[in-house]
């Protein structure tokens, strides 16, 4: 199964949020925005209107963009979330090979621990840890070669933007 990202182009900067942290409580102008781009940057959102008001619908929203995005889902925009939403998707990523190890690796772990049927069978079958030991390597290379990638073991862009599909499709089941 090939998948795409789909993200919507637009002008952010029309946005002018100080991008202090917001959470579940918070109303203003500043949860306004984040409303704003979150139903630019992830469709289908049910019940998510621009209200100014961070309730759990928008903290849901949060939730699944983060996770699409290899951030941690904790539901509160800082200023990683905030750069992420204003550019569409996280930047920067770091290409990740055989002995990288960090958050970054438990996230795509996890990701590629993930079974729906119809969508992923799942790759990584060991524990969420943070090395990319040997099972993380192969778990990678059997989802690049799902994915009619380079089968390479490493991620870099191509990978990163596979990842980021599944995650997208993930992040749908679980929050949204």
């Amino acid at each position: 199964m090939k998948t795409n990202i789909h993200t919507q182009n637009f002008n952010t900067d029309e946005f002018n949020t100080n991008e202090s942290n917001l959470a579940i409580g918070d109303r203003g102008e500043g949860v306004k925005e984040l409303q704003t781009l979150l139903q630019t940057r992830i469709r289908f959102i049910e019940g998510l209107e621009i209200i100014g008001f961070f309730g759990k619908t928008t903290q849901l929203a949060v939730k699944a963009f983060q996770v699409r995005n290899f951030l941690d889902d904790t539901g509160i925009v800082d200023s990683q979330t905030w750069e992420a939403l204003k550019q569409g998707r996280r930047q920067n990523l770091p290409v990740l090979k055989f002995t990288s190890c960090g958050d970054d690796v438990a996230r795509v772990q996890k990701v590629l621990s993930w079974k729906h049927p119809g969508f992923s069978k799942g790759y990584y079958f060991e524990e969420i840890h943070g090395d990319f030991n040997l099972r993380t390597e192969v778990a990678l290379k059997m989802f690049q070669r799902d994915q009619q990638l380079v089968i390479d073991g490493i991620i870099s862009d191509k990978t990163w933007e596979a990842l980021m599909a599944l995650a997208s499709v993930i992040s749908y089941t679980q929050y949204l």
